[in-house]
């Protein structure tokens, strides 16, 4: 990164947002499901983003001090591993996420399933 990073924090913070955003538009189209189930769908969301977001910061914060360095491998690789399985399950969560939101779905005709995943992909990209 070439930038300070307060400024790509704050750019990670405000694509975080973004993202939030248009998924909260994309399930306000399923009209079957439950205003609660849509809030905890919100929450997961957001939760995943949030856990992947702060597992890449501390990553990146890590990599850089450590990258090149055999040293730093031996001292902090298996911390590092920890942060890449966090992202992961991040990502993990937001693939059953979009499989229950699939189910929701298919009781409203509203999304097709591509434009479901396409959608998902983009704001979680």
């Amino acid at each position: 990164m070439t930038e300070a990073p307060e400024v790509a924090v704050a750019e990670l913070f405000q694509k975080a947002k973004l993202k939030s955003d248009k998924f909260s538009d994309l399930i306000s189209k399923i009209e079957d499901a439950p205003d609660e189930t849509k809030a905890l769908w919100r929450e997961i969301y957001e939760n995943a983003i949030s856990d992947r977001m702060n597992a890449y910061l501390l990553f990146v914060d890590l990599y850089k001090d450590v990258a090149n360095k055999a040293p730093g491998h031996l001292n902090f690789g298996t911390l590092m591993t920890k942060y890449i399985e966090r992202m992961n399950k991040g990502n993990d969560q937001l693939l059953k996420l979009a499989e229950q939101i699939e189910k929701a779905r298919t009781a409203s005709a509203i999304i097709d399933a591509d434009a479901l995943y396409d959608e998902i992909s983009e704001t979680s990209g």
